[in-house]
This record gives C-alpha cells, structure tokens and sequence, in this order.
C-alpha cells in the first residue's frame, strides 16, 4: 500500500513550511537532520515557493523520488506532529 497523490502532496507542503519556519522542530531532531546531510536538501527542495508550486504540478513519480530522499530524516521531520506542545494541559 502507498500513499495517494493527495497524502503526497500533504508531506510537500508540510516539509515546505517546516523548511520556512512556519511550523516549529526541537533543537535535537534539527541537529539530527543536519547530522545526516538532509538539511541542505530540505531547504533546496522545499524552501523556494517556486519549487514547491512546481514539485506540486509534477507526476506523482518525480515527488515519490524527491521525498524519497529524506526518508532517513522522517522520525525527526514528522516528530513536531506528535508532540505534545504542553504535556499539563487538559483537553
């Protein structure tokens, strides 16, 4: 099973605003990311708002291959998903 054009393009604009700053990464995943050389990718690939517009008009192939190679960074890229940002709080 494999994730739909729709799951892919989620992930590309996910890693584009964690690229930009917009969503938040404790300092010990970003230093993970950086230990295993995919932190000048990230940002090449998913910094540039052109880049992006132009990854999202491409076949599903083209972005498989791209986000492929950050599978290594995965469990520190996603890790803002789930993390609690105030474990006291009760919802």
């Amino acid at each position: 099973m494999s994730a739909n054009e729709g799951e892919i393009d989620t992930l590309i604009k996910y890693l584009h605003y964690l690229a930009n700053g917009k969503v938040r990464i404790a300092a010990q995943n970003f230093l993970n990311i950086r230990r295993s050389k995919k932190l000048s990718y990230l940002q090449r690939e998913f910094e540039a708002e052109k880049r992006i517009s132009m990854l999202l008009l491409g076949n599903v192939t083209w972005k498989r291959e791209v986000l492929l190679k950050l599978a290594i960074s995965y469990p520190d890229l996603l890790a803002p998903l789930f993390v609690l940002q105030n474990p006291k709080s009760k919802h």
